[in-house]
């Protein structure tokens, strides 16, 4: 309660920054500084960004080897599974439920 109470006014208010002096700073760079000094965000590969930032995470945050993301990705698809077969059981007995509470009512 509180951190919630603690974040609540940063989380429940509109807030717009601006970017106009980082701008006017990339204009003002020459050509190899703008290389050098990359922070063009229209130009940044998204995809490899995340890729970099989820095994940074991996490495740094939860001290977890890299070698063991094949064993991940194994555990990550039969966990899927797994929640795939429990929601077609949940809605096949909730379609029964209904189906016998209709036949029930009407009939």
């Amino acid at each position: 309660h509180k951190f919630g109470d603690t974040i609540q006014y940063f989380g429940t208010r509109n807030w717009n920054f601006t970017s106009k002096n980082t701008q006017s700073l990339y204009e003002s760079l020459s050509e190899p500084d703008k290389k050098l000094f990359f922070f063009d965000i229209r130009k940044l590969d998204w995809e490899d960004y995340f890729m970099t930032h989820c095994l940074g995470l991996r490495t740094f945050i939860v001290k977890d080897d890299l070698s063991t993301i094949p064993q991940a990705r194994k555990r990550y698809f039969k966990l899927q599974l797994a929640h795939m077969f429990f929601k077609v059981v949940f809605y096949g007995i909730l379609l029964r439920l209904i189906y016998w509470l209709i036949s029930f009512i009407f009939f």
